[in-house]
């Protein structure tokens, strides 16, 4: 999934964190933050390979020619561990605990969709920059739901 879709649906899961009172207002963002944050981890791999020119590492990611494709906390032994200490801050503070669940859950299930292999995925160069954006429209039209839903929200 792109940052994108990850901080839509983090900011949409925040949202109904919220109306169902698992936490106050400031969590949202805070959800839909980590959320999104949670793959910097991939800047793990990145360093690990020896670094180098970022543009190109982040092509052969979106393009699956990485030697590694998941870093530990998206395997199931770092799903794992993390759920784990995610669940140990339930103890100390709840709306902490919600917030980080909120965001690592949806991400996991995200992540394991695979939608970048459904067969009309497109691949864009952005122009000027050499980086390549894929998406397929089942990844546009799960955003423009979220976006959907947030407006709907809003509205409310």
């Amino acid at each position: 999934m792109l940052p994108v879709t990850h901080l839509l649906a983090g900011l949409a899961i925040g949202v109904w964190g919220l109306r169902s009172g698992l936490f106050a207002g400031e969590y949202v963002i805070y959800t839909a933050a980590v959320s999104t944050l949670i793959d910097l981890d991939h800047l793990a791999g990145y360093f690990r390979s020896g670094g180098g020119n970022m543009r190109e590492h982040w092509n052969r990611l979106v393009l699956d020619r990485l030697r590694y494709k998941r870093t530990f906390i998206h395997h199931a032994r770092g799903m794992a561990v993390t759920c784990l200490l995610i669940a140990l801050t339930y103890r100390f503070d709840r709306s902490f605990f919600y917030c980080l669940s909120l965001a690592y859950g949806p991400h996991m299930i995200l992540d394991h969709l695979h939608l970048k292999h459904l067969p009309h995925i497109r691949r864009y160069r952005l122009k000027g920059l050499g980086v390549i954006i894929p998406y397929s429209i089942v990844e546009v039209l799960l955003d423009a739901a979220v976006i959907g839903y947030l407006v709907g929200w809003g509205l409310a």
